[in-house]
């Protein structure tokens, strides 16, 4: 079967059409990529004029934002119950656990923390409860910023996270820390 003037089958025709539509896909994905040329005011500064020598080049760094390596802050032999009753002396020692650890990023801060709660579901118990692993994160979360200003986030949802961990080492906390990227 052909079809119009020129003697070309149908089935001719939209092998080309489809050989034609493909040509135009590659020179749109290859028209998109951003090619790291210099553009041409970075070229004319980068040329001498006249005897003067061109200035060092700074040198490329990663963009500022949320440095995606994270650390990890443990905290052992967590009294469960008493700090989710809101016990000042377990959360104290909860606190000191937590001091100590940080203080080795002297000078940064975090910029968001994620706490996780491993918790037995009663003493003496084998095996970790999800609900009481949360509620050992949720009680310890809102302590969080208070502990170190300086260093934690402001006290907020978004910024510092309680979540369970039914993985952890029984009667423990994690705190995972982000900071920023400058």
């Amino acid at each position: 079967m052909t079809s119009g003037g020129r003697g070309k089958s149908l089935t001719q025709l939209a092998g080309w059409l489809f050989a034609d539509v493909l040509l135009m896909l590659v020179v749109v994905v290859l028209g998109g990529q951003q090619v790291a040329t210099p553009s041409a005011a970075a070229r004319a500064r980068a040329t001498p004029s006249h005897g003067t020598s061109p200035s060092p080049s700074p040198t490329q760094t990663a963009p500022p934002g949320l440095d995606p390596d994270s650390s990890s802050v443990p905290v052992r032999d967590v009294d469960v119950s008493a700090v989710i009753a809101g016990d000042p002396a377990a959360l104290d020692k909860v606190r000191q656990q937590v001091l100590a650890a940080v203080s080795r990023f002297a000078g940064r801060h975090a910029a968001m923390v994620f706490v996780w709660g491993t918790a037995s579901p009663c003493s003496g118990c084998s095996g970790v409860s999800l609900g009481v692993s949360q509620d050992l994160a949720n009680a310890v979360a809102p302590h969080v910023h208070d502990w170190d200003p300086a260093f934690f986030p402001v006290n907020s949802p978004k910024l510092i996270r309680p979540y369970f961990d039914g993985t952890g080492q029984p009667n423990s906390l994690s705190l995972e820390l982000f900071f920023i990227r400058t």
